[in-house]
């Protein structure tokens, strides 16, 4: 039914009832029915029947064409195949050979590959001329035999240190294979002469029997050489008593100069003949000493026997009982 306007006019009082409501001035049940089912069927009128325009909602650049339904929309998304027919040339991969890409895990399986994957050569990266030996360890280097095998400059290193002798090595002097240092050769040559060789600073006992063929001095001058223990002998009654009655004579060396001294009775007479006989042989003179002794207002000669060098005589005729005395020093013939 299609809905027809209602005019409705104001309510006459000067009319009956029934004459309003046919003049449409009264709202019966019948009136309002009628408007209600207008109003429902024109909420329900889909055919725009207030001819409202796209422009007019805001879809002036909408074209008024069939949609696709939602599924059909993603099932067109999920096409894979190529469904627009799309050429490599419009996407701008004309260059590109259509041929199968590796996949991610393939390419990086392949970075990772250090097999030499591609079988490249030495030669083909510039090394033709060089050996493929592996590099030589620590024990290689040590030992230098390997004769396949390069040596890193720590290789090196560890060749030389295993030569180099160690101090013990070195004062040793055993080792036939070891190189040293200056500083090796000097400990050892320091370590070696310890003990043997005279040194220039330090205190030092000097053992056995040293010739000094062309002399020795000290402080450019030379030296009184003592010994620790002086020499010392004697002679009197109890060793010498065909000479001697009283008294005695005695000899002592200190460094190269021999001391006579002493004060005798002579128990007989004596003309040129000995007073003590065996001198030691450290008191031997350089030159013949002359030693004037006294006797009385009287002096006499004694000296050395020159036929040995081992008896001391008085060359004048002494009378028994004669007391002689003396002192006399000269240098000794054997120095110490």
């Amino acid at each position: 039914m299609a809905y027809e306007k209602q005019t409705w006019v104001p309510y006459d009082d000067n009319k009956t009832e029934e004459e309003n409501i046919q003049n449409g001035a009264v709202v019966t049940a019948e009136r309002m029915n009628y408007l209600e089912t207008g109003l429902d069927e024109h909420d329900k009128n889909t055919t725009n029947p207030h001819k409202v325009t796209k422009a007019q909602v805001g879809l002036g650049n909408v074209t008024n064409v069939e949609q696709a339904p939602k599924t059909d929309f993603t099932f067109h998304t999920s096409n894979k195949t190529n469904p627009h027919g799309v050429t490599k040339g419009q996407v701008g991969l004309g260059n590109v050979t259509n041929v199968e890409q590796a996949s991610k895990t393939e390419y990086d399986s392949h970075v990772a590959d250090k097999t030499n994957p591609h079988s490249v050569t030495k030669a083909q990266v510039g090394l033709g001329n060089v050996d493929n030996y592996a590099t030589a360890n620590q024990t290689d280097a040590e030992q230098g035999l390997a004769g396949n095998k390069f040596i890193t400059p720590m290789g090196v290193k560890q060749h030389v240190d295993s030569r180099m002798a160690t101090q013990a090595e070195a004062e040793a002097g055993t080792a036939t294979n070891k190189f040293m240092t200056p500083a090796l050769v000097f400990k050892a040559i320091a370590k070696w002469v310890q003990g043997k060789f005279v040194s220039t600073t330090g205190n030092e006992t000097i053992l056995g029997t040293k010739n000094f063929q062309d002399g020795l001095q000290v402080k450019g001058n030379l030296p009184v050489l003592t010994k620790s223990v002086n020499d010392f002998a004697s002679v009197d009654k109890n060793n010498n008593a065909s000479v001697i009655s009283n008294g005695s004579m005695r000899l002592s060396r200190r460094g190269d100069i021999v001391y006579l001294t002493g004060s005798f009775q002579l128990s007989a007479a004596k003309n040129n003949q000995a007073v003590w006989s065996d001198v030691p042989s450290w008191a031997a003179p350089i030159d013949m000493p002359r030693m004037y002794w006294a006797s009385g207002g009287n002096f006499y000669l004694l000296t050395f026997d020159p036929s040995t060098i081992n008896n001391i005589i008085c060359t004048g005729n002494v009378a028994k009982d004669a007391w002689l005395t003396g002192s006399f020093c000269w240098l000794a013939r054997d120095p110490y």
